[in-house]
């Protein structure tokens, strides 16, 4: 959690984060290769119409997001030794991030496609930009998850350099 001024050390890529929207925003900071999830489960008021929120990020190496899996479907990228989970691959070289909305039950590492509710936004290896050059607001339906018990998860992966994602504004809008 970070607020308004906030830059990172040399050591984490020394970047500027953006300013949150109000007084903190979240973000994932590493300082080698690695992988974290930030998550949070809610229930979809009945009412609700749609998901907002802000995301940043800056990949550090240089390049576009990338895999060294070429055409793979990204989960696959993302699976430790066989499993269905988000895991960081020995021999793989990626820089990629999600942000999914899982059933309420699921585990916040979990791939499997009956737990993985809608994903709002991923990276394309190839054609996301290194870097979002700030906040990137996204949004999605909620109609069909009026009255359930989701998960928001914002998952990073990075082998090659500091890969670093921030949220802020998350909202639900009626």
């Amino acid at each position: 959690v970070y607020g308004s001024g906030a830059s990172l050390a040399p050591e984490y890529g020394g970047a500027t984060l953006p300013d949150p929207k109000g007084a903190y925003a979240a973000a994932f900071i590493q300082s080698s290769a690695s992988w974290g999830i930030l998550h949070r489960s809610f229930r979809v008021p009945r009412k609700a119409r749609s998901l907002r929120l802000r995301l940043f990020w800056v990949n550090q190496s240089g390049g576009p997001m990338s895999s060294s899996t070429r055409g793979a479907a990204p989960p696959e990228m993302w699976k430790a030794h066989g499993s269905s989970r988000v895991g960081c691959p020995s021999q793989a070289s990626t820089q990629y991030a999600r942000v999914d909305l899982l059933r309420s039950g699921a585990a916040p590492r979990s791939l499997k496609k009956k737990d993985i509710r809608a994903t709002i936004w991923r990276s394309v290896p190839g054609r996301t930009q290194p870097n979002s050059g700030g906040w990137v607001t996204l949004s999605s339906s909620l109609k069909k998850f009026r009255g359930d018990r989701v998960r928001l998860r914002i998952a990073v992966i990075d082998t090659l350099a500091y890969l670093n994602i921030g949220v802020d504004g998350v909202e639900i809008r009626e």
